[in-house]
């Protein structure tokens, strides 16, 4: 919890008046940060970013859940669909999801008194943006202790539980890195590839100019290189005949034909099979697999008996 300047403590007491600020910082790339405030005119503040907090699309915050304990704190903020460009806030990024798991601040602002400094109030992160009845847009305002809610510790999993690629902490490079890492150097495994052709539902699969075999990059991992999706990486479920890609989640925009891309071949998670653990790591896959192949399991029938698979 922040403690607000005493400055403002005295402004509020003695009847000041005050606004809410709330600065949304996308973690997606190519788009700025913008604000938005609870106040009926526009606002500039500088935090060390001069943004203008923009009262056309509005905010209002529920009450946020204070606790003297480390239980999760959060609340929910509304505001109004964007009428016209704010920021280069757009009511097409915002259905995209261009805003989900957005950094965010909230100030408490004294608009009627320059000379008395602003407090921030909370920080934390957006959890999914959604739209409602297509008027307006709202979202959870996740607190910092949401993060102690994640498992942190390793999972026991018949499959592997490391990220396709990830290396030992200290790497650097930018690169994912783990305690138990996977090892594997995914820099030489992209290839570039281009949308030749879209299908009736381009957002889920579309034909490229791929001419690798059958499967190469199932599962894989693609990076759009130009195009509204650049930038971004999808999940590859499926490469089919002719050069299909077929992604696990849609796109955030319509591709076109044209559009560049990179592609990878990513990894199952099973130590067997395509695209497995022993195809990339061969011999050496035991050194490296972060999962526990020999749990037993439980027989067909037990499992389909509550409580009798213990």
């Amino acid at each position: 919890m922040n403690t607000l300047p005493a400055d403002l403590i005295t402004h509020i007491g003695n009847g000041g008046s005050t606004c809410l600020l709330l600065k949304v910082i996308p973690v997606q790339p190519g788009y700025a940060p913008f604000g938005v405030t609870t106040l009926d005119a526009t606002v500039v503040y500088d935090d060390g970013d001069e943004i203008t907090y923009h009262a056309s699309m509005g905010a209002d915050i529920s009450a946020w859940q204070r606790r003297s304990s480390m239980d999760i704190d959060n609340a929910e903020t509304t505001g109004l669909m964007p009428t016209f460009d704010v920021n280069s806030v757009t009511e097409e990024d915002l259905r995209a999801g261009a805003y989900d798991r957005a950094l965010w601040a909230a100030y408490l602002h004294p608009w009627d008194n320059p000379a008395v400094p602003t407090g921030l109030l909370r920080t934390g992160e957006f959890g999914q943006l959604r739209i409602v009845d297509g008027e307006k847009w709202t979202t959870e305002l996740l607190g910092l202790t949401n993060k102690l809610s994640q498992n942190v510790v390793r999972q026991a999993t018949r499959t592997c539980g490391a990220t396709f690629g990830s290396q030992p902490f200290g790497t650097g490079g930018g690169v994912v890195e783990e305690r138990f890492p996977c090892g594997v150097d995914t820099s030489s495994l992209w290839a570039a590839g281009e949308i030749t052709a879209l299908t009736d539902d381009p957002r889920y699969a579309f034909d490229t100019d791929l001419a690798d075999a059958v499967g190469t990059y199932t599962p894989g991992a693609i990076k759009f290189t130009s195009g509204r999706n650049a930038g971004r990486t999808y999940e590859v479920e499926r490469h089919i005949m002719g050069g299909v890609i077929i992604l696990a989640f849609p796109l955030a925009f319509a591709p076109q034909i044209g559009d560049e891309f990179e592609i990878r071949p990513d990894c199952t998670h099973w130590m067997n099979g395509a695209n497995g653990c022993k195809q990339h790591w061969g011999s050496e896959w035991v050194l490296h697999y972060r999962g526990f192949p020999h749990i037993p399991t439980g027989e067909q029938g037990r499992l389909n008996s509550p409580g009798a698979s213990g």
